[in-house]
C-alpha cells in the first residue's frame, strides 16, 4: 500500500471519527470563517460543508441575541486564550435556543503565530432544561417545605438529623436544609428522645409507616406534643433513613386534657366529680366484691356552711371549700376515691377497707378540721366543722346507688344529733 494510500484512509479515519463522536468539532480562520465542520455542524445547520466553509457565524445565528459565541472566539483568536465555557446560540434555521459546553483552543503554525481556532462544542441543551426543571421542582419543595406548618425531618438509623426545614430549624435552633452530626438526643430532653428513639427502631423494624404521639420540652420548659408521622426511605446508596413530619398539636391536646378533665372533675376544688364517682365506683365495687372485700361509703357536710357564704361572701366560701378539700384529699390513699357533690357535701369510697379503720379515718378528719381553721387571704381565720355518715358494705356486695344512699341518711343522722359528729351503720 502505497503512502498516498494510507494518508487517504487515515484521513477518512480521521473524518469517519470526527463526523461520529457525538460534538460538535469545527476550525475558524482569524475572521472567523469556517474552515471545517463536522457532520454534526452540518446536521445543525442544515447544509453541507461546502456551503458552511467560508462563511461566519452571523449567517447561522442571530448574535445580536447571544454574542458570548463571538466573545469566546475573539478571547481565542486575539488573547490566545483556552476558554470552556457554556454558551447560549440563537439558530437562525430552527429558531431554537441551543445551549453548548465549548472548549475552544487556538491554532498556531509551525512559527506559533494564531491562523485561527478549533472548537469543540456538547449540546446541553436538554440537560440544562432538565436541570432547570429540577431547580424549579426544588424551589417548588422548599417554598412548600419551609412555610408549611409541620416540622420536616429526615433521621439516619443512628438517631442523626440529616435534613431539618425551616419550622423544626427555627424550633430547636438549628441550621436549616442538609445537615450532620446533629444527634436527636442534644436536640430535645432526655426523656423526649428515649420516646422518639423507640418509635424512630420500630419504623426501621416494620418497614412501614407509622404515626405518633410525641412530645418534647422547649428551651423554656414548656411541654410541646406533636403528632408525628414516619416514612422509612431508602437513599439512591441505600442507606436507609425516616423521613418524619411532626405537627405541633399542644393546643389541641391540652384542651383535649382540659376537656377530659372537665368530665371528671370538679372545676374549683380539682378533686373528682359527683359523675365520676358513681362510674368510677361502680368498678371499684366490683373489684372488692369479687375478692369479698368490705368496702365503706363516707358522705361529708360542712356545718353550718351557709353562714360562712353569707357572712364572708360566696368568693371566701370558696376559698374554704378548696383548702377544706385540700386537706381531706391529703388524708386519703391513692385507690381511694373522693369526690365533691356539689355545694359544701363530698363523698369518700374506700375500697377493700374494714369499718374501723374508715370510721377511724372519719373521725381523724372531723378532729383534724375542727383543731384548724382555715386561714383566707385576707388574713382571718375560718373555724369549720364537718359531719359524717358511714356506711360499711362487708361483702361490697350492695348495690353502689342504695350504698351511697345509706351513707347519706347516716349523715343526716349526724347533723340531727347536734353536727360536728361521724355516725355509722
Amino acid at each position: 500500500m502505497s503512502d498516498n494510500q494510507q494518508e487517504l484512509i487515515s484521513q477518512q479515519a480521521l473524518r469517519a471519527v470526527m463526523d461520529n463522536v457525538g460534538a460538535f468539532i469545527y476550525i475558524k480562520d482569524l475572521e472567523g470563517r469556517y474552515l471545517y465542520a463536522n457532520q454534526k455542524v452540518q446536521d445543525l445547520f442544515g447544509l453541507p460543508l461546502d456551503e458552511i466553509v467560508g462563511k461566519t457565524d452571523d449567517a447561522f445565528f442571530d448574535l445580536a441575541a447571544s454574542n458570548e459565541l463571538s466573545e469566546n472566539d475573539l478571547k481565542v483568536v486575539q488573547l490566545g486564550e483556552v476558554r470552556e465555557a457554556e454558551e447560549h446560540n440563537h439558530v437562525k434555521g430552527t429558531h431554537e435556543i441551543r445551549i453548548f459546553w465549548s472548549v475552544k483552543k487556538p491554532l498556531r503554525n509551525d512559527q506559533g503565530q494564531i491562523i485561527g481556532m478549533f472548537g469543540i462544542s456538547t449540546d446541553i441543551t436538554e440537560r440544562k432544561k432538565m436541570e432547570l426543571e429540577l431547580q424549579q421542582q426544588n424551589d417548588f419543595l422548599r417554598v412548600i417545605m419551609d412555610n408549611i406548618e409541620s416540622s420536616i425531618y429526615m433521621v439516619d438509623q443512628h438517631d442523626n438529623l440529616r435534613y431539618a426545614n425551616r419550622r423544626l430549624a427555627e424550633r430547636f435552633n438549628l441550621p436549616q436544609g442538609d445537615i450532620k452530626d446533629v444527634h436527636i438526643s442534644k436536640v430535645v430532653d432526655a426523656q423526649a428522645y428515649e420516646l422518639i428513639s423507640a418509635n424512630n427502631k420500630k419504623v426501621f423494624e416494620t418497614g412501614s409507616a407509622e404515626r405518633f404521639k410525641e412530645r418534647a420540652m422547649t428551651a423554656q420548659g414548656e411541654e410541646q406534643v406533636f403528632w408525628s408521622v414516619k416514612v422509612p426511605h431508602t437513599m439512591v446508596t441505600g442507606e436507609r433513613m425516616i423521613i418524619g413530619f411532626s405537627t405541633d398539636m399542644t393546643e389541641m391536646f391540652h384542651l383535649q386534657e382540659k376537656l377530659r378533665r372537665q368530665s371528671t372533675h370538679d372545676d374549683m376544688t380539682q378533686l373528682y366529680n359527683r359523675r365520676f364517682f358513681f362510674s368510677e365506683g361502680e368498678k371499684l365495687l366490683l373489684t372488692a366484691k369479687q375478692a369479698e372485700e368490705s368496702s365503706c361509703f363516707l358522705v361529708i357536710d360542712l356545718d353550718y356552711f351557709k353562714n360562712v357564704n353569707d357572712e364572708y361572701g360566696h368568693p371566701v366560701g370558696d376559698e374554704v371549700l378548696v383548702a377544706i378539700a385540700e386537706r381531706l384529699a391529703d388524708q386519703v390513699r391513692k385507690n381511694d376515691l373522693l369526690a365533691r357533690f356539689g355545694g359544701e357535701e363530698f363523698a369518700l369510697l374506700l375500697p377493700g377497707t374494714p369499718k374501723d379503720k374508715a370510721i377511724a379515718l372519719a373521725e381523724k378528719m372531723r378532729k383534724a378540721i375542727e383543731a384548724t381553721p382555715v386561714k383566707i387571704s385576707s388574713g382571718e381565720s375560718i373555724s369549720v366543722t364537718l359531719s359524717v355518715g358511714v356506711y360499711t358494705d362487708p361483702n361490697s356486695s350492695q348495690n353502689f346507688a342504695n350504698s351511697y344512699k345509706t351513707a347519706d341518711a347516716l349523715l343526716y343522722e349526724a347533723k340531727s344529733q347536734g353536727r360536728n359528729r361521724v355516725v355509722s351503720s
